[in-house]
């Protein structure tokens, strides 16, 4: 099988499909956890089935944009939808690149998992650039909890290569955008599913998921250059 390079994946119905389809999951999980709902009281307020609610956050599916509008606007969202040049896209996409990744600390504690209750996420991201602007390390956390018990701790540090075009943009505008960031949180966020999966193998933790993580209500903020 031929190997799929970014740029085609970028230019990929499906890459699409699935970026919107984990957007609207992490913006329904996030209305769902804020108003303590499970899957039986969401798919109440909604009027729907509790199968459909379960299809919804498994991913299998695949909307009309008249029922993500609704959806969208039922969870007290606003659909913005933006539409950006290809090459464009392609060209800042390429700006940026993950140059090292760092496992500084890893622990679990399958012992304290209970099959019975719901596992809780916690992250954080941490952001800072080198002197010379040509790269970012990102700096984050990632707990499994369950009650007051932490069932597995994950710190790493990812580091992003600046190409050229992309110091010459930050230096413009003395920021890194906040999309930016969140991009690179979403690269981490899928580096640290790997980690976990792989260090979680022949334990009971195996079988946990880390979720879709709605990093727009995490990384909030440009990182502003310190001149």
């Amino acid at each position: 099988m031929k190997d799929i390079t970014r740029e085609e994946l970028i230019q990929s119905k499906e890459y699409w499909v699935t970026t919107i389809q984990l957007r609207l999951f992490a913006e329904v999980e996030a209305f769902m956890k804020s108003h303590q709902m499970n899957r039986t009281q969401f798919a109440e307020y909604l009027g729907c089935t509790k199968g459909y609610v379960t299809q919804l956050l498994s991913g299998d599916y695949d909307n009309k944009i008249s029922k993500l509008v609704e959806l969208s606007l039922a969870i007290g969202r606003v659909p913005k939808l933006e539409f950006v040049d290809t090459d464009s896209f392609i060209a800042r996409d390429k700006a940026i690149y993950i140059a090292r990744l760092e496992t500084n600390q890893f622990a679990i504690f399958p012992e304290k998992f209970n099959s019975l209750e719901p596992v809780g996420v916690n992250s954080s991201y941490e952001f800072s650039i080198s002197a010379d602007l040509n790269s970012i390390r990102c700096r984050s956390t990632f707990h499994y909890v369950q009650g007051d018990n932490v069932l597995m701790v994950l710190e790493m540090g990812a580091i992003f290569a600046i190409a050229p075009e992309g110091v010459s943009e930050i230096k413009a505008k003395g920021t890194v955008p906040v999309d930016f960031l969140r991009y690179m949180g979403t690269i981490v966020v899928g580096a640290a599913r790997g980690i976990i999966h792989a260090k979680t193998e022949g334990t009971v933790l195996n079988s946990v998921i880390l979720p879709p993580i709605n990093l727009v209500e995490i990384i909030k903020e440009d990182l502003v250059l310190e001149m």
